[in-house]
């Protein structure tokens, strides 16, 4: 080598590391990094060259379905909204845990609405700027929902255990409700001090895995399965599949210790006062949780355990045919609790449609309720009053003294 004052370095630029190489005599190599190659919106794979592989990109399909359910759950937590409004005699502590769980849902729902929105509107696009203003509103959507859906996860729980309580352990109405303010602090606050921290370190972003093209966690290194990206694993768990798995097993255990007791409270008096204190119908809500969610949790499994399969991006087809089977149904069932609990609690409970239908009716339509209603009746002597008006138990809640 010559010498000289000055070293002479040689400079190899690496294109496909994005990297500066110095090479000096006798002197360690020091890699300088350059500003990171621009990144496909959002995050399509080139396959051409790997034999027998498609990108493990699932398409635009799922969106359009959670798209749609997730607006049939926007508008069913609104119904709920109204109807604890409009009834303050159901103001029960049931239904004011379904109330505080159709805000959860609603959120979640909303979120995931904005997320497929913001998929579809960048789907294939290339361009840079987009791709910032992509994951900008990505980061955004990823917090909402997986606050509002680890919120779901706590109020479901909740739903379960209020129920054996009520059953179980009866205590006086106002300990009752000071178990609610403990219920809303746990419910809100606890997810925030998880999805906080993942939002500030920049763990939110899009991903491929366990998600139908919204945001969740950011993963960002393909060419390692999800297996092998354990901090991606880690934060998972943490920001959602870990409540989901313990919210299954919290369920079937309250549920099935819910109607065992029931069913073995002693004499036959004693069972049938401890059945109608709760309402099966309602009971169904935490398990109607459990049948919509799976699919996300199947989803994320399914990454795991086929992560040999996947090598940049790309995969068998017969692989990215389940991830596509699994992200419709996880479109349908994640963005799905809203109208689920809608259909429960509200259309399938006779008292609520006749008092939706009947009661509080503005009064330019209550001539109208009077002719539909007394056109049925015997009697030519009824007035309006005894048209309109109710005579039935719908007065009274549907989870009664809880």
């Amino acid at each position: 080598h010559h010498t000289s004052s000055h070293t002479q370095a040689a400079f190899i630029y690496q294109s496909s590391t994005n990297s500066l190489t110095v090479s000096a005599c006798s002197r360690p190599t020091l890699m300088v990094e350059t500003e990171e190659a621009p990144y496909r919106c959002p995050f399509a794979f080139d396959c051409g060259d790997i034999n027998d592989t498609v990108s493990i990109g699932i398409g635009p399909a799922p969106s359009y379905v959670a798209i749609s359910s997730s607006l049939l759950s926007c508008a069913g937590t609104l119904v709920i909204l109204a109807t604890y409004y409009k009834f303050p005699d159901l103001r029960s502590v049931a239904q004011t845990i379904i109330t505080l769980l159709a805000v959860a849902d609603f959120f979640t729902a909303a979120g995931y609405v904005v997320g497929s929105i913001n998929y579809l509107v960048h789907f294939n696009d290339t361009a840079q700027s987009d791709c910032k203003l992509f994951e900008r509103i990505c980061s955004m959507q990823s917090l909402v929902t997986s606050w509002s859906t680890l919120s779901s996860c706590a109020w479901t729980c909740i739903l379960a255990i209020h129920f054996f309580l009520v059953v179980a352990w009866n205590k006086q109405a106002s300990w009752k409700w000071r178990r609610l303010l403990f219920y809303n602090v746990f419910a809100w606050v606890s997810p925030g001090l998880i999805m906080v921290p993942l939002l500030a370190t920049g763990k939110l972003g899009f991903a491929h895995y366990t998600s139908s093209n919204w945001c969740y966690i950011k993963v960002s290194n393909y060419s390692d399965s999800l297996s092998d990206n354990k901090d991606a694993i880690l934060y998972m768990f943490l920001a959602g599949k870990l409540w989901e798995i313990g919210t299954y097993i919290l369920i079937l255990f309250f549920y099935s210790t819910t109607l065992v007791w029931i069913k073995y409270a002693g004499s036959d008096e004693q069972a049938h006062k401890l059945g109608r204190k709760v309402n099966k119908r309602l009971l169904a809500i935490p398990l109607a949780y459990i049948f919509l969610r799976i699919w996300g949790t199947s989803q994320f499994f399914f990454s795991i355990f086929v992560g040999g399969h996947i090598k940049d991006g790309c995969v068998p087809p017969a692989v990215q045919k389940v991830f596509l089977i699994l992200g419709i149904f996880q479109a349908v069932g994640d963005g799905g609790q809203g109208w689920s609990n809608t259909i429960l609690y509200i259309f399938a409970s006779k008292t609520l449609k006749e008092r939706w239908l009947w009661s509080n009716v503005h009064p330019a339509c209550n001539w109208i309720c009077m002719l539909i209603k007394c056109s049925f009746k015997d009697t030519a002597q009824s007035d309006e009053s005894d048209c309109v008006e109710q005579k039935d138990s719908s007065t009274q809640p549907l989870l009664r003294k809880s």
